[in-house]
């Protein structure tokens, strides 16, 4: 399948006109265990048949039927098969482009658009519950008064692949898939949210793939995705959206691998939901917080969030792991951390406000450096207790490189403090309650050394 960059903005401005051909039977999916491998390997060798239309007809006229053809939207498909677009859909007011009223369809866009009219509606319509086996690729959906995509009632085995959805309503807005793959997608310039999926009723978007997506300069989000389980984003960019770039809300087990979300006007990233990784994410330079994190049994590795106007990170769940990442130049906290029983190992918080700003209970950070923040490197404010602050380093920054505000047993111990003004530079590098070494047992209390000041 010929692939388009996912930059190429130029092509959500195709001109149009329009004839849809159906070309062939379109088998079913089996459902497997490994049903995001099997999509991706049927939408990368759906077999290109004959679309001349010419051909469809004398088909058509031989075995006794009506082609699929009609003068103007809005184009029905009522009859499984593998559907074709030969020129250009312009969908006039108060119409929609193409509606799918049938399981185990393919639609092939052929690179052609299919263009809204004012007060047009949806661009594709997929009608019906819980519609299976629906495939669309290849092409274009722009201008619409309604959303590009729209799919709300529950469906299985989509495929939405190589697809430029710009200045509709929403780019694609789906309720209720399982095993689904969205891929190569660009979702540009919509008035409301790029890519939205929710539940349809109790059903979640399930066992999904989103992959090489960009979705930006949309004005609301890049991304919501709304009670989802176990669907995996995968370099994905959500830059330069007027809301959040990425709102996940109430999900499970989900992972974001290679993420950019730069430059949105609320946050980069905002999630509250249970059991969700993100690994390899960049979130810089947006107007809220780079990656608001308020789930529980959250993983986070590798990522980089800098020069947000709020915090880099705020972490407020429960059981949380966070290791090797970076946090610069925000104008407010690197690390904002409350919740309980989070662990921060190997972690930068350089030139921030704050450095680490720590609430609540049973925290351990490790071998973590703050380095010229403007205030703090280390705050521990008084509700902090039972934490562990252990072989992590100061230095450079403008008050004092740790501070602990707590009357409460914490575990302090091992840190190395350096150049945190003002003199005298011992006082700078550790203030509040000295080093709290207090252990369960009299014997355990050897096992601490004292923190270092130089």
């Amino acid at each position: 399948m010929k692939k388009k960059s996912l930059f190429l903005l130029l092509f959500c401005s195709i001109f149009v006109q329009a004839n849809i051909v159906r070309i062939g039977p379109y088998p079913g999916m089996t459902d497997t265990e490994e049903i995001l491998q099997e999509l991706a390997q049927t939408s990368t060798n759906i077999t290109r048949i004959d679309c001349d239309l010419s051909q469809q007809i004398i088909q058509s006229a031989n075995i006794g039927t009506t082609p699929f053809l009609t003068a103007s939207p809005p184009f029905r498909i009522t009859v499984p098969g593998q559907y074709c677009v030969t020129t250009e859909i312009t969908v006039p007011a108060n119409t929609n482009g193409i509606v799918i009223e049938s399981n185990n369809i393919i639609i092939d866009l052929q690179d052609r658009g299919i263009s809204g009219q004012t007060g047009s509606g949806i661009g594709i319509l997929v009608n019906g519950v819980n519609r299976s086996n629906i495939t669309i690729i290849n092409g274009a959906i722009f201008n619409m008064g309604g959303n590009g995509i729209q799919m709300n009632n529950g469906g299985e085995q989509i495929i939405f692949e190589n697809l430029r959805l710009c200045r509709n309503n929403i780019g694609i807005s789906a309720f209720g898939l399982r095993n689904f793959l969205i891929r190569d997608c660009l979702i540009s310039f919509n008035r409301n949210t790029g890519l939205v999926l929710n539940q349809f009723g109790v059903i979640l978007n399930q066992n999904g793939l989103i992959q090489n997506v960009l979705s930006s300069f949309n004005q609301v989000n890049g991304i919501l995705s709304s009670a989802s389980s176990n669907v995996r984003f995968q370099t994905i960019d959500t830059s330069n959206n007027a809301g959040v770039g990425i709102n996940e809300l109430n999900g499970n087990r989900l992972s974001f691998e290679s993420i950019q979300s730069n430059n949105n006007v609320q946050h980069g990233i905002f999630s509250n939901g249970l059991g969700n990784s993100f690994i390899n994410c960049i979130t810089n330079s947006n107007s809220g917080v780079g990656m608001w994190l308020n789930g529980n049994r959250i993983t986070l590795k590798d990522c980089q969030s800098k020069a947000n106007n709020l915090d880099g990170y705020r972490i407020t769940g429960n059981n949380c792991d966070i290791t090797n990442a970076t946090s610069m130049n925000n104008l407010q906290i690197g690390f904002n951390i409350s919740g309980n029983r989070q662990a921060y190992e190997e972690c930068n918080a350089n030139e921030n406000n704050i450095g680490f700003r720590i609430a609540n209970s049973s925290h351990c950070i490790l071998t973590s450096l703050a380095k010229g923040n403007s205030t703090f490197g280390f705050l521990m404010l008084p509700s902090s207790t039972q934490c562990q602050i252990r072989s992590n380093t100061a230095v450079a920054n403008g008050t004092v490189g740790f501070q602990n505000n707590t009357t409460t047993v914490n575990r302090i111990y091992s840190n190395f403090g350096s150049d945190n003004p003002p003199l005298p530079a011992v006082a700078a590098n550790f203030v509040g309650v000295p080093n709290v070494v207090v252990s369960p047992s009299a014997v355990a209390a050897i096992n601490f050394t004292a923190n270092i000041s130089n």
